[in-house]
């Protein structure tokens, strides 16, 4: 799965995608943990290659997903716990571009309220 996801290469042999793949295996992975909530969603977003005008609509759309208030969201998210963390991660990696999705185990981080709700997201 780290290999379909681009997170790790290959050791002999190649794979080639033809699609935009998003993969929640290592919840986080280009998080910053000394920037704050917002500077990763605009690093997360920029690093998949939204465009500056999807941009704004898409943080507008993480941000009432993970349900972090604004305060929150102003600090570095080496601050946050870890149900925080997986929110914030989980909402910015939906709402980004992709046509295939991975998941592994990585989504049994959190609180009751928003696994309720990621599995409506997933079930669509």
């Amino acid at each position: 799965m780290k290999i379909l996801s681009g997170i790790l290469e290959p050791t002999s042999g190649y794979l080639k995608i033809n699609s935009r793949v998003n993969s929640l295996i290592e919840l986080g992975t280009a998080f910053d943990s000394e920037l704050t909530g917002y500077e990763n969603i605009d690093l997360f977003l920029k690093i998949k290659q939204v465009n500056k005008t999807e941009l704004k609509y898409r943080v507008s759309k993480i941000i009432d997903f993970c349900g972090l208030d604004d305060t929150f969201l102003a600090q570095s998210i080496k601050t946050y716990s870890s149900g925080m963390f997986a929110r914030l991660a989980f909402s910015t990696a939906i709402h980004s571009y992709f046509d295939t999705l991975i998941i592994d185990e990585v989504l049994s981080v959190d609180d009751e309220q928003f696994q309720n709700t990621r599995i409506n997201v997933l079930n669509i």
